[in-house]
């Protein structure tokens, strides 16, 4: 991005402190090497290159201007990326809410 604002480093700081927060303190990262499913070594794929797209895009933002016939290319890449993580997450917690449901019937009956 252009330091029109003049927030380049403080933008470039924050992101770097969100990812070592993540590093740090996610439950998934925490135990890169510990899984005892396939689906917890699926979570910790999918939150690591969440993680990995964020620096990507982030880098390609700061570092190689837009073509001048998309001016917008990145907030329009930046919305795309963040609805698929949208998406994801509202069918991951659907599923698990009739999953939950299911076996909550299953029990009492």
């Amino acid at each position: 991005s252009s330091d029109l604002d003049g927030l380049s480093v403080a933008y470039g700081a924050t992101i770097l402190i969100f990812v070592a927060c993540m590093l740090a303190f996610s439950p998934l990262l925490a135990q890169l090497r510990a899984f005892n499913t396939r689906f917890q070594a699926l979570q910790c794929l999918v939150v690591a290159a969440s993680l990995v797209g964020m620096l990507v895009l982030h880098g390609l933002e700061a570092f190689v201007p837009p073509p001048e016939r998309y001016p917008d290319l990145y907030p329009a890449l930046f919305s795309i990326y963040s609805f698929g993580h949208f998406l994801v997450a509202w069918v991951y917690g659907a599923v698990w809410q009739w999953q939950c449901e299911g076996g909550e019937r299953a029990k009492a009956d």
